[in-house]
């Protein structure tokens, strides 16, 4: 068990604000508008808020290899505007000496291009700012996901439901923690603690983190964690707050936490001190495999070990997962609002979208200025009941174009040492 900790609950309220910060803005489906799914992130040049969203959302910010392949075959993309694309990404490896390979000299642009056309695709991202429960017992957090998306509907029903959730006018917190004991869903134990929670939310959500043991350095980010879990009823319960319909973000996470410290039966000091270690992603492709599959493009070559290996050091200063942001800054259309945009090479009729002037700097041009209007971060599949007058994990999972318009000038350059 974890060593006691008190939460100062005059400060609590201001974290869970701060927290919350990364959270994109969301309205009801009858005054649903499209937004920016990177709006918590707007002050971020492009790459680096699409990293940050990958970690805290697990979604990535630009449509799959797959995607951008095809339009490279379709001819909306054509080959020197990868180059291109390179050059601006990546000079120095381009700078770089030709490769001795089967008797030829194989230029690092070359091998680079038949890595962005034919390398294995990167691992989708995935998630890595996680919960107590999402690191150490799954199930519990599947369970508390469901049981967070089932008391939101309840309580954020407008009339479709025969039966209303009994104590609603007396708002969201105290409704449901009346009711929450009496879940069959719930193990014994968990229902057992849940009756002995406090009156007031706050006190309640200070206590549940207290008894996981979160250091008081961590509060912010281990709420903000939570929010993320489910950004999409996150951001309709902050919308919901700010109009006065009865709950605010405190009761939100006084719930989640509290059913985590319930079914977790508190917390352990190793797996909590392990979730402020530096989490990696998921395995990328080995280097030589890397070196294969782009030489699978260039099959009058025949590679030795060393000249394999020499191929294989050249892509590894030039990660896979970097490969989706250079290959969608040559591809354009689709429904980002912003960026600066080339001819778009498919044939028929070319989306009529103007864009921005051109910005000089490219390590410095924030997300907002990329990917604002109506582009989307897909979302991981939840169990969750969803109402009906309530935005999915993102907003409208209506697809239109896939967002395909990221400016060769509006991400930044990769360091190479």
């Amino acid at each position: 068990m974890t060593t006691a900790v008190r939460t100062d609950l005059g400060q609590l309220r201001g974290d869970v604000r701060i927290a919350a910060r990364v959270l994109a803005p969301n309205w009801p489906l009858g005054r649903f508008i499209a937004v920016n799914p990177l709006g918590g992130f707007e002050d971020r040049p492009f790459p680096e808020a699409v990293a940050e969203a990958a970690g805290w959302f697990g979604s990535a910010g630009t449509p799959s290899e797959s995607i951008m392949r095809a339009a490279f075959r379709e001819g909306r993309i054509e080959r020197h505007e990868l180059v291109s694309a390179l050059r601006d990404h990546c000079p120095g490896l381009l700078a770089g000496p030709p490769l001795a390979v089967g008797g030829e000299l194989l230029s690092p642009e070359r091998l680079l291009v038949e890595d962005l056309l034919g390398g294995e695709p990167a691992p989708a991202p995935v998630r890595t700012r996680l919960t107590l429960a999402e690191a150490t017992m799954p199930d519990a957090a599947e369970l508390i996901d469901s049981q967070c998306g089932k008391w939101m509907a309840a309580f954020l029903d407008r009339g479709q439901a025969r039966w209303a959730m009994p104590g609603r006018e007396r708002g969201f917190y105290a409704a449901w923690r009346a009711l929450a004991v009496h879940d069959p869903a719930l193990p014994r134990a968990a229902r057992a603690l849940l009756g002995r929670l406090p009156e007031r939310a706050d006190a309640a959500l200070a206590d549940a983190l207290d008894r996981l043991g979160i250091p008081a350095g961590h509060r912010r980010e281990y709420l903000r964690r939570h929010l993320t879990a489910l950004p999409g009823w996150a951001a309709h319960v902050r919308w919901h707050a700010e109009h006065g319909q009865g709950l605010d973000l405190v009761d939100y996470l006084a719930m989640r936490v509290s059913y985590e410290s319930a079914l977790l039966d508190g917390g352990d000091s190793g797996a909590v001190d392990a979730l402020w270690e530096p989490a990696t992603g998921p395995d990328l492709v080995p280097g030589a495999e890397r070196a294969l599959q782009a030489f699978a493009g260039l099959p009058h070559l025949d590679p030795t070990e060393a000249e394999l290996a020499a191929a294989a050091a050249l892509l590894n200063r030039f990660p896979a997962s970097d490969r989706p942001l250079d290959l969608a800054r040559r591809l354009r259309g689709g429904t980002t609002a912003t960026g600066s945009w080339p001819r778009w090479r498919r044939t028929g009729q070319a989306p009529r979208q103007p864009g921005p002037p051109r910005s000089s700097s490219a390590a410095s041009t924030p997300a907002r200025k990329v990917c604002g209007g109506t582009s989307r971060l897909p979302g991981r599949t939840r169990r969750s009941a969803s109402p009906g007058s309530s935005p999915s994990r993102f907003g409208s999972r209506r697809s239109r174009r896939p967002s395909l318009a990221i400016s060769a000038r509006c991400c930044s350059s990769h360091a190479t040492p």
